[in-house]
């Protein structure tokens, strides 16, 4: 499969506009989220192949 950088683009806009699937992840003492459903080897199940693991507290931060 081709990597195509509009489906990672897809899924930072969905983020962004909170409509991403928000796949709650943990590492390293982290909570964050993947936008969009995945396996365990972190292929998207719609078949696409960009995403993203975002911390919606960063996302979302007021400056």
């Amino acid at each position: 499969m081709e990597f195509d950088f509009r489906d990672g683009k897809e899924s930072s806009r969905e983020a962004a506009e909170e409509k991403a699937d928000d796949i709650p992840y943990y590492f390293m003492g982290h909570h964050a989220f993947i936008a969009k459903k995945c396996d365990e080897r972190f292929r998207r199940e719609d078949g696409k192949c960009g995403n993203i693991i975002y911390s919606k507290e960063k996302l979302f931060k007021k400056c």
